[in-house]
């Protein structure tokens, strides 16, 4: 898979070295996304069809040029997986320093916790976002 170095718009608050919690809506093994601004589309139009039910406000990339992206769980996850997710209990806040948003993983991992995980890489290698809910006020009919 080819991957592209393009811009991720600025509302898909996009972090690099992060993972972030959340239940898989699309599973991201063999969801496969050229760039993380792709993957944060897929969200986007996720949460579109699916407002009322589980909606994509969570996606999680990976676009390691080693091939694979290091996680705790048992699966390989490899260059281009795009994981869609959804957190019922988020705020709804871009802003990430006063938001109530789960984090698995950001920045580097620990000395102490890559003792534990020998396979381990130094930086998470995931780059993550967030497409806050968009509230859609519905008109009655026979209203003004």
């Amino acid at each position: 898979m080819q991957i592209l170095d393009v811009p991720i718009p600025e509302d898909c608050y996009p972090q690099q070295n992060a993972d972030y919690a959340g239940d898989g809506v699309v599973w991201g093994l063999g969801h496969k996304k050229a760039s993380a601004a792709e993957c944060c589309a897929a969200c986007k139009e996720h949460q579109a069809k699916h407002r009322d039910d589980r909606p994509c406000n969570v996606w999680v990339w990976c676009g390691d040029p080693s091939g694979i992206c290091w996680t705790m769980d048992i699966h390989n996850h490899t260059t281009g997986d795009c994981w869609l997710k959804h957190q019922e209990k988020w705020d709804n806040n871009p802003d990430r320093s006063k938001s109530n948003l789960e984090v698995n993983h950001q920045g580097k991992f620990s000395a102490e916790f890559r003792a534990v995980h020998k396979t381990a890489p130094e930086l998470v290698p995931w780059v993550a976002g967030i497409v806050p809910v968009r509230k859609v006020q519905r008109r009655l009919l026979g209203t003004v």
